[in-house]
């Protein structure tokens, strides 16, 4: 896919972002516990997979009760095919706040499955708005056409989201003046980790 192909790409799956919630009136009923925040790539427009992340911020403490009540909204949803309970307050997770973690796999009218991702984040570990600013700011045409491209390749890797995350790709685009997957991979490389 060339560079055209994948921004166009990206442009067509965060439009189905507003779809996809929209069905499921999934922001509306976030707030009800906190504040529901679109981060991670659909918020940035870096998306290459159909792949929504959402930051629920918890005034005050992580409510447990209120985690448990989403998953249950969630599972009595029949567009949601299987759903993942992660409690991730030591911080098991790479580059991950103190959270408790809700993925779901959702399918869409068309048969398209995606993966939606929501926190429970109490404001003290809520971090991903600043980041998002920080990233947005700093992103140019050129600099998001090396990240789809760049993201494209590593996404089908085995390792992506558990050694490799987006996070590394934007750092090294961003921070390292990465410009290709060439580049990436021997940034990777000092990492002790070969693409």
């Amino acid at each position: 896919m060339n560079n055209n192909e994948l921004i166009a790409q990206a442009d067509k799956l965060q439009h189905q972002v507003q779809e996809v919630l929209e069905s499921i009136d999934l922001l509306n009923y976030l707030s009800g516990f906190g504040k529901p925040i679109i981060v991670g790539s659909a918020a940035l427009g870096l998306m290459t997979w159909r792949d929504i992340d959402i930051d629920c911020e918890m005034p005050g403490r992580l409510i447990e009760e209120d985690f448990w009540e989403a998953a249950r909204y969630l599972l009595t949803l029949e567009q949601v095919r299987l759903i993942t309970l992660v409690d991730n307050r030591q911080s098991l997770e790479k580059n991950r706040p103190q959270s408790m973690y809700i993925g779901a796999k959702y399918q869409a009218i068309d048969g398209a499955i995606w993966k939606i991702d929501i926190r429970f984040v109490s404001e003290q570990y809520a971090i991903a708005q600043k980041y998002l600013e920080s990233i947005s700011s700093r992103l140019t045409k050129e600099s998001r056409k090396s990240i789809l491209e760049i993201k494209n390749v590593v996404a089908l890797d085995s390792r992506y989201r558990t050694e490799i995350s987006s996070v590394d790709i934007y750092e090294a685009v961003l921070d390292e003046g990465i410009v290709d997957l060439e580049g990436f991979k021997e940034q990777l490389l000092k990492s002790g980790i070969e693409l």
